[in-house]
């Protein structure tokens, strides 16, 4: 059976394993996303690419992979081929693995394995049974993101002829990676629009061909759901869409940008929940095959406990909020290394004095979780993604169980390569409180 996005006992099994089996597809997409097509066998395992993903604020993801094609029929020759200018594809990665039909318990692929087990035995019989029998091969797919087709390339060698296909999330559809969204007059958002209001006109703009921006409805925070604009934005000639949209996210101190589905998201970038008791979506041990090459980097010179920001004339007002990390679990607050200032920053987003302690708990959050970095090798697991907290149990560090925020992620779309990832300290973070 094949299982979309689905975490359970079976796939944990089978990501643990010394000996795991990759698998991975592409769906083609038409403009409204619906599949037409799917590819698996022309994606070569020896070098077919990678996916780099990193926590920052609109374009996340990025990816590039090969397939064979000895007949050429994926070469972009004309608009009616299945890779063209604004084509949209959906990348998975999956794990296969055996199942026994009886118990329900997977059957790992580091095992031995033959034609036929024995599964049961007395002095005068032997019963021998074909592994199909008791077995049946179960994957668990998870998607990686939607793209947009960038710069595609062919090759033509002896032994066999490829297509190199690079994508970049939807983000990049409203900004400068695909050119496309580029305002070509001066452009105007009036105060007192509401902001949700905003983006969802935005991404239903009309793109020339009848068809809109973003056909997927976005996941905005209800947090935020009836917050106005504070003031007029007016973007000039040459500025994009997408500048806009993180310029709304500035404002309600919010990260925005397109998740492993495709759909734009606006949620809290201040919320302490969100890493203070967000659960671990994978615990690593320096005694498991999962966890290797860890390297922990310290950044003393640019911790920071306190920024201080202020606002632009506010109806006659100078709004300021002073943002101080004084967690007692952080290994950088004020009480133990002193305070570490920040450059104050003046900013045009603040319009009330929420605004103000949003802003600034926003950025002291951004500047305290680049502190500790503890950059290090994963198998093949793909169901994590950046700002995922992680567990790290490593004796070398004496981390047991520490938890760990997911910054970047370099996954090879490969059968024998392992994940690069990077990651910060949960205990850095300020753990803001009310």
């Amino acid at each position: 059976m094949e299982y979309t996005n689905v975490f359970n006992s079976n796939y944990i099994a089978m990501a643990s394993s010394s000996v795991i089996r990759p698998k991975f597809k592409i769906e083609i997409l038409g403009q409204n996303e619906n599949a037409i097509m799917e590819i698996t066998q022309n994606i070569s395992k020896d070098s077919s690419g990678s996916i780099s993903i990193n926590y920052q604020q609109g374009v996340r993801r990025s990816c590039s992979l090969t397939l064979i094609d000895n007949d050429g029929i994926l070469i972009p020759k004309s608009e009616n081929g299945l890779f063209w200018i604004g084509r949209k594809f959906k990348l998975y990665i999956g794990l296969e693995g055996r199942i026994n039909k009886g118990t329900g318990t997977p059957f790992l692929w580091g095992e031995k394995q033959e034609d036929t087990i024995l599964v049961s035995s007395t002095d005068d019989v032997k019963l021998m049974v074909n592994q199909d029998t008791i077995f049946e091969t179960d994957t668990y797919w998870f998607s990686q993101g939607v793209f947009y087709l960038t710069n595609p390339s062919a090759m033509r060698d002896l032994s066999k002829h490829t297509i190199t296909i690079n994508g970049v999330d939807k983000f990049g559809f409203l900004g400068a990676e695909l050119g496309y969204n580029q305002i070509t007059t001066s452009y105007s958002i009036l105060a007192g629009a509401t902001i949700y209001n905003v983006i969802r006109e935005i991404l239903s703009l009309d793109i020339g061909n009848g068809y809109v921006i973003d056909p997927i409805p976005p996941v905005l925070d209800p947090l935020y759901m009836d917050v106005i604009l504070p003031y007029d934005i007016n973007k000039a000639s040459g500025s994009y869409f997408g500048e806009i949209i993180i310029e709304l996210a500035k404002i309600l101190g919010s990260d925005v940008f397109y998740d492993t589905d495709g759909r734009l998201n606006l949620v809290s970038a201040v919320s302490d929940i969100s890493y203070s008791q967000k659960a671990s979506v994978w615990e690593y041990t320096d005694v498991l095959p999962e966890y290797s090459g860890a390297g922990l980097d310290f950044d003393f010179v640019n911790a920071i406990n306190v920024v201080r920001v202020i606002s632009d004339n506010v109806n006659g007002a100078i709004l300021e909020y002073t943002a101080e990390n004084n967690n007692p679990l952080s290994s950088t607050r004020i009480e133990l290394i002193g305070r570490k200032s920040y450059p104050v920053q003046n900013s045009s987003y603040v319009f009330d004095q929420s605004g103000a302690k949003d802003y600034a708990e926003y950025l002291l959050n951004i500047k305290s979780i680049i502190q500790t970095k503890l950059d290090f090798k994963s198998s093949l697991l793909p169901h994590i993604d950046v700002a995922n907290v992680v567990g790290i149990t490593d004796s070398y560090f004496d981390y047991v169980q520490q938890r760990f925020i997911i910054q970047s992620i370099t996954m090879p779309l490969s059968t024998n390569s392992l994940v690069s990832i990077s990651a910060s300290n949960v205990s850095d973070l300020p753990f803001f409180g009310d």
